[in-house]
Formats: structure tokens, sequence, C-alpha cells
């Protein structure tokens, strides 16, 4: 995957098709993918299927984990509504930390400033000891505020903060 040998990796994930969850994995690895090489309608399909797989199988937090993943995608390409949209949605399925976290993090991009903060301030007063949730994931989230409003100098020195 990291040379983009799409072929030999197809291969090698081959024998992952006959588990459920690995297909699962194997499907939002492929939005991913295609979400990093700018093949956003392939890569929301992708997500699509491995939040239909998590259905099946009942996990919550990996259908959640398939709306993020779409919703962050949507966020960075400026597709707003469909980005709080999924965000949303994620939010109703799991109240998992991270789950929170990420969401917030694509509302801000997307522009819903008040509920990302609120949802981050939430996570980091139920976590005061958590060093990855004070220390890198809330100000991810400040940064991606910062990013929204335009403003990305203050991004880059929020997470200037995070370097250590």
């Amino acid at each position: 995957m990291a040379q983009g040998d799409m072929a030999t990796m197809e291969k090698e994930e081959g024998f992952l098709h006959n588990d459920p969850y690995s297909e699962m994995l194997i499907k939002t690895r492929h939005g991913d993918m295609a979400a990093s090489h700018g093949q956003l309608r392939k890569a929301q399909e992708s997500y699509s299927q491995a939040r239909q797989a998590a259905q099946q199988l009942q996990i919550k937090e990996s259908e959640a984990a398939a709306m993020n993943s779409q919703a962050w995608a949507r966020a960075l390409s400026q597709d707003r509504k469909p980005a709080l949209e999924s965000a949303t949605t994620a939010l109703g399925l799991s109240q998992s930390y991270n789950t929170k976290l990420i969401a917030a993090g694509s509302l801000a991009l997307a522009g819903d400033i008040k509920k990302a903060l609120e949802v981050a301030a939430d996570v980091s007063r139920k976590r005061p000891d958590d060093t990855t949730v004070q220390a890198i994931s809330g100000p991810i989230v400040q940064a991606a505020d910062a990013l929204s409003a335009g403003n990305g100098a203050k991004a880059v020195a929020i997470l200037k903060l995070c370097s250590p």
C-alpha cells in the first residue's frame, strides 16, 4: 500500500474477503486511499460499504467510524452540508471519546464551530488526565476551527504546541 502497488495489495488482502469483519476494514482502508487521491466518489462508495458491513455485524463503533471517515473526507473537500450530516450521524451512533473528537474535527472544518468546540470541550472535561485528548485531539479540533475561519497561521501555532 505504501508503495502504491495496488495489484499486490489486493492479492495480499484476498484471503481476508471471506471474513465480514476484515472486509469491513478493507472497505474503510480503500475509502481512505481513494480520498487521499482525490477520488471522492469512490471514497464515499467504499465508506458506505464499510458502514453497511458494520450494520450487518451490529458494530456501532465501526459504523460511526465509517461515518466519521466520510465526514472528514467531505469536510476537507468543502462539501459542507453532507460533512455536517455525516458527522452528526456518527455522533448519534457512538458516544466514545474517539468518535466524538473525530466528528468534532469534521464539524469544525465544515463550519459548525459552536458544536465542534462544545463536543471537544465535553470530551476534554470528561478526560482531564488523558494526554491524547488534552495535548493532541483537542488541539486538532481547535486547529480545524482556525482553518475553517481562514486562519492557517493560528492553526499551525496551535499544532506546534502538540509537537512535544
